[in-house]
């Protein structure tokens, strides 16, 4: 891989924002970057391997046997908990819009993951939040980690419902998500994919779109995801 470590892998449009106004850090406020050098391995708080979905004991993140009758995702691979610092970070991305935060989010994959030779599948934000943010931030991660990896990322699911799933109970969660994705090409079912999330709670909205690739064609489909909750 090219392993783009403390975020070498910005685009163009970021790189001249960072010029022009470089932000500062968020935890001690240092100038030049939003998470600094001094504070970069200060955030991650590393997950042990366990089943996504029940959170049981599992070797190499793999989903437990009972929970596979669920889902169709093998395994999904956590980088950290979703503690206060990170929760800092994802907020920057999301409620402050900051396009520095999705790429560190992307090189905190890429230091973290293991290898993969997938196709890469974000799972997509909803019309509503990327009209209000400017920029989808799960796609921004996606690509910035396709890149870092020299792996092919597609743009091909889309997601139609906007109901805000904060707050909401497991219940609820995957009654909003029913159906929700769709996935707008056939998949080779040959090709192996690395469905992409930025933070997962139960999982629900991971394991909706996971099913729709399956639909798709793709018959092996694992999770990435940044930060998961306690």
């Amino acid at each position: 891989t090219k392993n783009c470590g403390k975020i070498r892998n910005m685009n163009t449009l970021e790189s001249v924002l960072m010029f022009l106004a470089p932000n500062d850090c968020l935890y001690c406020n240092q100038e030049g970057r939003l998470v600094c050098e001094n504070c970069w391995n200060e955030i991650i708080e590393t997950v042990p391997s366990r089943c996504y979905v029940c959170k049981k004991s599992t070797k190499h993140y793999q989903t437990c046997p009972s929970c596979r009758k669920k889902t169709p995702l093998k395994r999904v691979y956590v980088v950290t908990t979703y503690n206060k610092k990170v929760k800092k970070l994802v907020h920057a991305m999301k409620l402050g819009s900051n396009r520095e935060a999705a790429s560190i989010v992307a090189s905190y994959l890429d230091e973290n993951a293991p290898y993969y030779e997938s196709t890469i599948v974000n799972v997509p934000t909803v019309p509503a939040h990327y009209r209000e943010r400017g920029f989808d931030h799960s796609k921004n991660i996606a690509k910035s980690f396709a890149r870092c990896r020299d792996l092919k990322y597609k743009q091909s699911l889309i997601k139609h419902n906007s109901s805000k799933q904060v707050g909401k109970s497991k219940a609820d969660r995957l009654t909003q998500v029913k159906n929700v994705f769709e996935y707008k090409e056939k998949l080779n079912s040959k090709n192996p994919i690395l469905l992409i999330d930025d933070v997962v709670t139960t999982g629900a909205s991971l394991t909706e779109a996971a099913k729709t690739i399956k639909k798709a064609g793709a018959k092996d489909i694992e999770g990435l995801v940044f930060a998961q909750t306690v």
